[in-house]
């Protein structure tokens, strides 16, 4: 029996790294070996089997460590197994989390101790993980929203009240317990309909005192001019008190606030919510994901201490605050606690953007929406020419600006009644050039010495034994920090080429011969100009005998030889895409640092599958190498390529010289500070091997995995 092992499962945060161990029970100062094992991790609320999600949920990476202890599973998405059928006492891979609000995971194990012994789920093989969630802080209001897009979002409202998270004077009868309507909007910056410290409206008291929500949402229709979309979801009730309820809304950056409120209950006025929280960014983009935990606010309309209270309402009404462990300072308060400590929420809000709508905010017929003041009626004095355009467009390929301008019919009469109306405006436009050739910015990359790489290194080998495969080739930048620093540049110099290639058996039996190796872009008008710059696209699957295509950089309009005398001409997401499958991810790092090693990359199925624990086959005949064969159906369903690589040296073996340098290295544990097995360092002044404890990234090649591996570089350096 083994059980799974997760480091600071306490600190789970978005894209927080932890490594997860498989570990064989201990026994007598001896650990229980397993021969097989296949690790998977789930979201964490299933599906239906016969529903299919809108999206694949995001539930984490795994990376492998540098062992060759485990590779991924080529039959599961999201899993690890064994890379032999040697005995092993623990296995570990690091694994990231989803980013915030992707919600709970759920990591499942199967471990084979022989043929014929085995386990699978069985309590410590399987383990459940929630995100830790934020803490209830609001980001700075943004006076002025320059996002162009409007955004669209799903909010859920999470109960977490219950009896054993607030135990003190809770309800004696659970059955009354429960969250009202959740009510809300998405507001201008100049309305709130509640907000922290002010006097409550009658709607707002209505839903504090009476969990009714009919005269607050009269209200919100009443100022419809502050106000995109009206939020309603259903409240929720014991026994689903922790439960969810959903909405959705839209915003833009006129309305980019949102504020909701539902009543706890019972309560004398209690409520909780958020009041004029911001969901556009400084960058002029929209937030993607947060998380709120929810406290309750006394609406100060009635004076009750508990939450059974008498009704004693309050005159005059008293301003809006929040319920703390120390106030009201009264230990009949269900939230009293004299020794200070935090109090835990008793709701949380889980936003996230589901799609944006691209809007334009100068769209041609007007000015852009800060401008919209012009379609109100002005005074005759204040009367204005029409719209002229001034000047070029701001670009000279792809979209710009171009600026306009319109006059005071009477400057004189408009200066004496001190008008106000906007004389200036933008519009889009396109430059000569509707593509950008990227000549300009190709030349300033290939002009910096910093961003100068390598040469091409060898193809691969062919990633299939028989019939068509992939074949890569990889350069490096010739400074080691230049990635961060060139990659991000338009006209990036490509570190990395993919290319059909046939087997060294030939094609595989029944497969055509006649199928094109490669097609030749043309984009009118373009040159490709400095290494690298390859405009060569390369069939990925097959669709009947249609070669499907990926291409980059994309061009709005294309013309492509297919071969056997066909072409398309069109928009590069026109071409024939198999939709089963997602994209292939990028070419993951070489396996190994020196000598020979593998580069693989994945892709998902796109709609859900069976239980993945079906597709579990621990039988050896399943692990051969070379075993996988495309599938005979419409779409190639590979989910995993692999191809050969080579590390930054050729051969593991080192010169007396590099072992000299090596051994006189002091030891470094790098600067990233993740989990991982002890490793071995060369000590030159007591001229011994010794343990430490490696961060995981970077470092120096003074670091062995074991001490006998250690010994043996540095063995004639010892005293």
């Amino acid at each position: 029996m083994a059980s799974l092992v997760l480091t600071d499962s306490s600190q789970l945060t978005s894209d927080s790294q932890h490594l997860v161990s498989l570990q064989g029970e201990r026994n007598h100062h001896t650990s229980q070996k397993f021969t097989g094992f296949v690790l998977v991790v789930e979201p964490g609320v299933q599906t239906s089997p016969w529903e299919a999600p809108l999206s694949l949920p995001n539930v984490g990476t795994f990376s492998l460590l540098s062992d060759s202890l485990t590779r991924f599973n080529k039959k599961c998405p999201n899993s690890v197994m064994q890379a032999h059928y040697i005995p092993k006492s623990d296995i570990q891979v690091l694994w990231t989390a989803p980013p915030s609000g992707s919600g709970c995971v759920v990591f499942r194990s199967t471990v084979v101790e022989y043929n014929d012994v085995w386990y699978m789920d069985d309590g410590p093989l399987s383990l459940t993980l929630c995100e830790k969630v934020q803490e209830t802080s609001q980001p700075e209001i943004v006076k002025t929203c320059c996002a162009c897009d409007e955004a669209k979002y799903e909010v859920t409202f999470h109960g977490l009240w219950t009896r054993h998270t607030h135990p003190r004077h809770y309800p004696n009868n659970s059955f009354v317990t429960r969250f009202s309507d959740v009510i809300g909007a998405s507001h201008t910056v100049d309305y709130r309909f509640w907000d922290y410290g002010e006097i409550a409206s009658e709607g707002l008291q209505e839903v504090a005192e009476k969990g009714s929500t009919r005269m607050l949402e009269s209200e919100l229709k009443a100022m419809s001019e502050h106000i995109r979309t009206i939020i309603k979801a259903r409240g929720i009730s014991y026994p689903n008190i922790t439960g969810k309820t959903f909405a959705v809304f839209r915003v833009d950056n006129k309305h980019h606030l949102m504020s909701l409120v539902s009543k706890i209950t019972p309560s004398p006025d209690w409520i909780v919510g958020v009041a004029g929280l911001e969901l556009c960014l400084r960058n002029c983009t929209w937030v993607k994901n947060k998380v709120l935990k929810l406290y309750p606010w006394d609406v100060g309309t009635d004076s009750g201490i508990t939450y059974e209270a008498a009704n004693s309402q309050t005159i005059p009404p008293e301003p809006i605050r929040q319920i703390l462990t120390s106030s009201p300072n009264n230990p009949e308060s269900p939230f009293y606690d004299p020794s200070g400590a935090d109090m835990k929420p008793m709701a949380q809000l889980i936003l996230t953007r589901q799609r944006l709508y691209e809007k334009s905010c100068a769209d041609g017929e007007g000015p852009p929406i800060d401008a919209l003041v012009i379609h109100h009626p002005q005074p005759r004095d204040c009367e204005v020419s029409r719209w002229e355009d001034r000047g070029h467009c701001s670009v000279t390929c792809g979209k710009g600006v171009r600026y306009q301008q319109r006059f005071y019919v009477d400057q004189k009469l408009a200066e004496m009644n001190n008008c106000q109306v906007p004389l200036t405006a933008r519009k889009s436009c396109y430059g000569a050039q509707r593509v950008c050739r990227m000549d300009e910015d190709i030349d300033d990359v290939l002009r910096d010495p910093t961003c100068a790489v390598t040469e091409w290194a060898e193809w691969s080998s062919c990633s299939k034994e028989c019939g068509r495969g992939v074949r890569t080739r990889v350069r490096k930048y010739q400074q080691a920090h230049a990635r961060k620093r060139c990659a991000v540049k338009p006209g990036a110099p490509i570190l990395e080429q993919t290319d059909e290639c046939l087997g060294e058996e030939g094609p595989c039996e029944g497969e055509e011969e006649n199928r094109p190796r490669s097609v030749v872009v043309t984009a009118p008008g373009y040159e490709p100009r400095g290494p690298g710059f390859d405009f060569r696209l390369v069939p990925r699957v097959s669709i009947g005998s249609t070669p499907s295509y990926s291409l980059s950089p994309s061009y709005h309009h294309l013309l492509i030889s297919l071969g056997h005398g066909k072409s398309f001409y069109g928009k590069a997401s026109e071409l024939p895409q198999c939709e089963q499958m997602t994209e292939w991810s990028d070419w993951g790092p070489c396996s190994v640092t020196c000598g020979k090693g593998t580069r693989m990359r994945t892709r998902l199925l796109k709609a859900s599958s069976e239980d993945l624990r079906m597709m579990v086959n621990m039988e050896a005949g399943d692990e051969e190498e070379g075993g996988e064969v495309a599938s005979d159906e419409e779409c190639d369903d590979r989910t995993v390529e692999e191809v050969q690589c080579e590390g930054d040296t050729s051969s593991c073996e080192f010169t007396e010289d590099q072992a000299r340098k090596i051994c006189q290295m002091t030891k470094d544990v790098g600067p990233c500070r993740l989990t991982t097995p002890p490793r071995w360092f060369f000590d030159k002044d007591s001229a011994a091997c010794h343990k430490f404890s490696y961060g995981g990234c970077r470092g120096n090649s003074n670091n062995f995995l074991t001490k006998e591996e250690c010994e043996q570089t540095c063995q004639d350096y010892r005293g």
